[in-house]
């Protein structure tokens, strides 16, 4: 639980990150106590309005199940829930997962490493041909080359699934004082209509506006549960204080 308790201590303070565009916080922080009380309190009038804010907001794996169960039986498919839950964690699909894989390969934590090796087997690789010796260590740094860039692809595929962020810009929409072209200066790729219809496609399921609808009615349905199981733990941690 203390995955639960940091969450709402950066919701009962006046900087918090990931609600600062939803939440008006209070002025001073709440202890544990009252924190604890506030979530059970929470959990009880709306198990899935928590699901929600602890799922999104941290990822807390219990509620992540509870969201994408409630999702499901909402919806029908796990396809579907997908697209949903994907909005709500602001994780990227069709078209976006590829725009950020590549930019991930390009300028990701790891590209930079991945570079430097490569280009020093290059550089060996090179000295040795023009030596006409050690084919053996040639065929060697030919193959971790083909490793490296494996490995980075692997790399780059795995973490373009977790976000909708600019990896060129690490979300901050500029680099070196200038917007970044990557991302127009958003700092991050927002899913359209077009990336859930590539998604479905993948599984022959057809976007019709009927589906589109659902899901937009689906999404502004959970957005007010989220908010208002915010205010609700925010109302009764302020009256834990005056208790």
């Amino acid at each position: 639980m203390s995955n639960v308790v940091e969450l709402l201590e950066k919701l009962s303070k006046p900087k918090s990150v990931n609600m600062s565009n939803t939440f008006k916080a209070p002025k001073s922080s709440l202890d544990k106590q009252e924190l604890y009380s506030a979530l059970c309190v929470a959990g009880k009038k709306s198990p899935i309005g928590l699901a929600i804010v602890m799922a999104t907001e941290f990822g807390e794996i219990q509620y992540v199940d509870q969201l994408q169960n409630y999702l499901i039986e909402k919806l029908g498919s796990e396809e579907l829930m997908t697209v949903v839950y994907s909005e709500l964690c602001f994780i990227p699909l069709g078209r976006n997962q590829l725009r950020i894989k590549s930019l991930l390969k390009q300028y990701g934590p790891r590209a930079k490493r991945s570079r430097r090796l490569i280009d020093s087997w290059n550089r060996a690789i090179k000295s040795l041909t023009r030596s006409g010796r050690h084919q053996d260590l040639v065929n060697r740094h030919l193959s971790d080359i083909e490793s490296e860039r494996k490995s980075l692809d692997d790399w780059a595929a795995k973490y373009s699934k977790l976000s909708c962020n600019c990896p060129r810009c690490g979300a901050t929409g500029s680099v070196n004082g200038e917007r970044c072209k990557s991302c127009h200066g958003d700092g991050y790729f927002k899913n359209k209509v077009i990336n859930w219809k590539e998604h479905l496609g993948q599984f022959d399921i057809k976007l019709t506006p009927e589906l589109t609808l659902k899901i937009e009615s689906i999404l502004d349905d959970l957005a007010i549960k989220k908010q208002t199981t915010i205010n609700a733990m925010t109302k009764r941690a302020r009256l834990e204080r005056t208790d």
